[in-house]
């Protein structure tokens, strides 16, 4: 069975080594796909270092998990009053197919609904096109590129920017 939950300072080793697996495999694709060279590494530290940004109040971190461990996570942060941006959602392979993502995208949306949020946005890198078949079954709408996220300039021509309405 699987459970949806928010991590907390006990979980930060199963959060590094989902985070982990998550930007070595979405650098590692991007830097394939767009001749770009992102150091999944140094992303690891930075996210890191800077976790409570995805932590209550003001951001969630979501962990999906059975008495296996830890199968995935979603993240968010507040961008601006009112507005939030889905980060870090990622299901490790072998547990794909199962509802995880889409388990973990549901769960993040009632509880920003629940706070009083009125959107939630996402950047993706322009590949993962599995995520973006469920985002788009779930409602996101692709838009521009907004002025919050965190994708310099130069590489959003690689990614894909989705928005829904809460």
């Amino acid at each position: 069975m699987i459970h949806i939950t928010q991590a907390t300072a006990h979980d930060l080793l199963s959060v590094r080594d989902v985070f982990g697996a998550y930007l070595q495999w979405a650098t590692s694709m991007g830097n394939s796909l767009s001749n770009v060279t992102v150091d999944s590494a140094a992303m690891l530290e930075r996210d890191m270092a800077d976790i409570q940004k995805f932590m209550p109040p003001d951001g969630r971190l979501l962990l999906a998990v059975d008495r296996a461990g830890v199968m995935g996570c979603a993240c968010m942060r507040t961008s601006r009053p009112g507005m939030a941006e889905l980060k870090r959602m990622y299901v490790y392979p072998d547990q794909r197919g199962r509802g995880i993502g889409r388990a973990l995208v549901h769960a993040l949306i009632a509880d920003l609904r629940s706070a009083g949020y009125v959107t939630l946005r996402l950047d993706s890198g322009r590949f993962m096109t599995a995520a973006h078949a469920l985002y788009r079954a779930l409602g996101f709408q692709e838009i521009a590129p907004y002025p919050e996220s965190e994708v310099p300039e130069d590489l959003r021509q690689h990614c894909i920017f989705m928005e829904l309405p809460l």
